[in-house]
């Protein structure tokens, strides 16, 4: 599989403000963009009958793997299937596309349907809920600011407002029974590139003077909703 280097920071307001300067003039913004510049992500996880995907990244497991269903803007004519691998600060990615039949299947009945053309993602996804017995356990909702750059096919991406629900179902509504994970003024940038990341926008980024960090919106959201729903921790 093809791996990219994936790394995150978390920054402050004035820190983000900073680099949305810089990034605007340097990158161009991810073409799926609204007339913000940015797009809304809302992400169902899922995870075994032991909570391997929690535990292993608990336990800071160096090669492990996320399922979820995405959609952007609450487009439900479009919604993904991604399974994520990681190894180290390296990952991969791999999707297909499903329809709102399959995707209520797979959230509301733990269950994808049999198909003859089966792509990696779905036939990955399909073993592992038929042997793993894999189900939903977390909605993930935030804003994403998307930035890319064609040499080292560089993707720098701004989230914030992140939040959690423990209601997988509210997938396929607009709810607003969600926690924030981060506090106020707190955001997240995610730096990933192919080969290399051009010295002009790591210079840009100012990453030399900021903390680099594990955080993980899956396991975060899963543990500060522990008490609520997760109760085999």
């Amino acid at each position: 599989m093809k791996y990219r280097v994936e790394k995150k920071y978390i920054c402050n307001a004035k820190e983000l403000a900073i680099i949305q300067s810089r990034l605007k003039i340097l990158m161009k913004s991810d073409p799926n963009v609204n007339i913000a510049k940015e797009y809304t992500v809302k992400s169902v996880y899922f995870d075994d009958y032991q909570n391997s995907g929690f535990y292993d990244n608990q336990s800071g497991i160096n090669a492990r793997s996320k399922y979820r269903i995405r959609t952007y803007n609450n487009d439900l004519s479009t919604i993904k299937l991604e399974v994520k691998s990681k190894l180290n600060t390296y990952t991969n990615k791999i999707s297909c596309p499903l329809s709102l039949i399959q995707a209520k299947q797979a959230i509301l009945n733990h269950n994808l349907p049999n198909i003859s053309d089966m792509s990696p993602a779905y036939s990955k996804t399909y073993l592992k809920m038929k042997i793993d017995l894999l189900k939903p356990v977390v909605t993930v909702e935030y804003v994403r600011e998307p930035y890319v750059y064609k040499e080292g096919n560089v993707r720098i991406t701004l989230d914030k407002n992140i939040t959690a629900s423990s209601c997988t179902k509210d997938f396929f509504t607009n709810s607003n029974n969600r926690i924030p994970l981060l506090p106020s003024g707190s955001f997240v940038l995610e730096v990933k590139y192919d080969g290399f990341l051009p010295t002009h926008i790591y210079n840009a980024l100012n990453l030399k003077n900021m903390d680099q960090t594990a955080f993980s919106k899956y396991y975060l959201s899963r543990l500060m909703l522990k008490n609520t729903f997760f109760k085999t921790i």
